[in-house]
């Protein structure tokens, strides 16, 4: 499970660093999300380790190069961080099959849903309207507004 949210960190820092998307917030907050995910007792005797420090130190440097080049050196590697390749993903072991989002009426969080992390608005929609927990804030109410974040969170505004 930790390589396959290395693979996943990988995948979401990589996009929100895209020329395109360029959400250099969204790509920190992917390297936070992974550090809170490793387990507490995680050490250099752990078989993983190095592949994690690895991997995370060449996608914290364009954030915090200084800092990279530190942990770098105490990887053992002579050259510069910026010298080596980029992290790259597998495919396989980023895939997410569902994941689990929270939806909110009218900025409350009346429940939580599975939802594969790709889904568009009216899947999420229509999954939160089948849901018993959800559905009775939505009886005889009118949708003004949803807004909807993929993977994240669904807010259904109601009158």
């Amino acid at each position: 499970e930790l390589l396959k949210q290395l693979h996943r960190t990988i995948k979401k820092v990589t996009r929100d660093t895209m020329p395109e998307t360029m959400q250099f917030n969204t790509a920190i907050a992917g390297l936070m999300e992974f550090l809170n995910f490793l387990p507490d007792d995680f050490n250099p005797e752990h078989k993983l380790y190095f592949v994690i420090a690895d991997n995370f130190v060449r996608l914290l440097a364009p954030f915090a190069p200084f800092l990279a080049e530190e942990l770098n050196e105490k990887l053992g590697y002579n050259s510069s961080v910026f010298t080596r390749d980029y992290p790259r993903y597998d495919e396989q072991l980023a895939y997410q099959e569902m994941v689990e989002i929270g939806v909110q009426i009218n900025g409350k969080v009346r429940g939580r849903i599975e939802i594969a992390p790709d889904a568009d608005e009216n899947t999420a929609l229509s999954i939160a309207t089948n849901n018993p927990q959800i559905s009775r804030w939505l009886e005889e109410k009118k949708i003004q507004k949803i807004v909807y974040v993929p993977g994240k969170i669904l807010n259904v505004v109601v009158k």
